[in-house]
């Protein structure tokens, strides 16, 4: 993220995709609070017994600056999102369609 750049999460419930696996929506308050700009994304790691928690940015206007991978939304309701999603701790795999998560056949699929 930018300096000055405070993230807020959206008032609304995390979307329950299923499995194990949520999605928190959340804005760059000092830019444009309205906008969903990503999500924190949590799912269980089974080898650990843990929670893995990761943030996934939106490919919107308001991230072009964020120096991180972005994640093309295909369809806000439900929400299906344009390319696969990797855990970078525990590699979980899969991808968001139709709201559901969909594993892809990483190593806990």
């Amino acid at each position: 993220m930018g300096p000055g750049l405070k993230v807020e999460e959206a008032p609304t419930e995390p979307l329950d995709l299923g499995q194990g696996h949520t999605l928190k929506l959340f804005a760059f308050k000092s830019l444009t609070p309205d906008e969903i700009v990503g999500g924190w994304w949590e799912h269980d790691d089974p080898d650990l017994h843990l929670r893995c928690t990761g943030l996934i940015y939106f490919d919107v206007a308001a991230t072009g600056h964020v120096d991180k991978e972005k994640y093309l939304v295909k369809s806000w309701e439900p929400l299906t999102m344009g390319k696969r999603i990797q855990c970078c701790h525990c590699l979980t795999a899969g991808h968001i369609k139709e709201g559901l998560w969909r594993p892809y056949g990483g190593r806990h699929e």
